[in-house]
């Protein structure tokens, strides 16, 4: 287990509210997927698709959502009884409703998509919810959600006939963050594993970065950026291997990017006999086409993925080397 999941795993468990702040990508997940599925496995009678939704995660992105239902979905091979199932935007209404109608155990949503059944789906029912998680909060406050989860929370706690137990967890704790904490959670346990040192919380208190992450950076013209990140690229690939972030301005500069990387860079890689994919990501594709994209950049051995800041939050899969690489225009 890693450290999130050690500390936050038992409390979790012993059915205490809790605020836990802990790096993105440091495995907190698990540390809320485990007991939620302990807790509903353990159930007498075994519980049943009829029965109802027993927990609701919210996450800011659908690309986060559909990642926290693999995850769900994985754990739940061993309990066939327990049905995750997600509610996210671009997706066809009618077949989110069917998906409600049949049955749900768990939950996991965008906020947006999940007031908006709230206030139209009317077989949408909260009352067995025992769990409620607020995942990425820092993020979700950030994106302007603040008001749709305090909504939510509140249609849960009205409806629900147990003692909701309620999870937020951030990779930091702004004043927002702690705010919308008060407003959420009754006496949580808070477990803190982003603790900075002293000396560096004096001076830059507000970004906090895993310990294992080595940062770089370049400062050039810039009529020589291109020629700089495809050389970045190439000399990358030429070590062996590459599976890579850009992050880029706005949606056009992705477009561009990505047509002149496909139809040129690739194919001069490929005559070199590298093989790598370029991939691009933002919020003005097709639901259908970010989860395709989604998918194929985690699965591919050597990619580059081109995205907005905003839209791409994503673990890849593969044991080489992962770069992010943020590409700006001035310093």
């Amino acid at each position: 287990m890693t450290a999130v999941q050690q500390k936050t795993i038992p409390v979790l468990l012993s059915g205490r509210n809790a605020l836990v702040k802990s790096l993105t990508g440091s495995g907190k997940t698990l540390a809320y997927a485990i007991p939620i599925i302990q807790k509903l496995q353990e159930i007498t009678p075994q519980l049943k698709r009829s029965d109802g939704i027993h927990a609701v995660v919210i996450a800011p992105t659908r690309e986060l959502v559909i990642q926290s239902y693999e995850y769900f979905e994985t754990l739940c091979r061993a309990f066939t009884w327990l049905v995750p199932g997600y509610l996210i935007g671009g997706e066809k209404k009618k077949s989110e409703k069917a998906r409600i109608r049949k049955g749900l155990s768990i939950l996991i949503s965008t906020p947006g998509r999940l007031l908006d059944h709230i206030e139209h789906t009317a077989n949408l029912s909260f009352s067995n919810v025992k769990w409620f998680i607020i995942d990425e909060a820092d993020r979700l406050l950030d994106m302007g959600f603040q008001q749709a989860i305090v909504k939510i929370a509140e249609k849960l706690n009205e409806h629900s006939s147990d003692s909701l137990q309620t999870v937020l967890l951030s990779a930091t704790l702004t004043k927002e963050v702690e705010n919308l904490a008060g407003t959420t959670l009754t006496k949580p346990a808070v477990i803190d594993l982003a603790a900075l040192s002293e000396e560096v919380a004096m001076t830059c208190e507000d970004f906090v970065v895993p310990s294992q992450l080595e940062q770089h950076f370049i400062i050039t013209p810039v009529k020589l950026r291109l020629i700089t990140l495809s050389s970045f690229i190439v000399d990358k690939l030429a070590l062996g291997g590459l599976k890579a972030l850009v992050f880029m301005s706005t949606q056009d500069v992705v477009d561009f990017h990505s047509d002149l990387f496909s139809e040129m860079l690739q194919k001069l890689l490929a005559d070199s006999g590298y093989s790598v994919l370029f991939f691009k990501l933002h919020g003005n594709m097709h639901q259908q086409d970010r989860v395709k994209v989604f998918n194929e950049f985690r699965e591919c051995r050597a990619g580059i993925l081109l995205c907005t800041v905003s839209i791409c939050k994503c673990k890849s899969h593969n044991k080489g080397n992962n770069i992010v690489i943020n590409f700006i225009g001035e310093l």
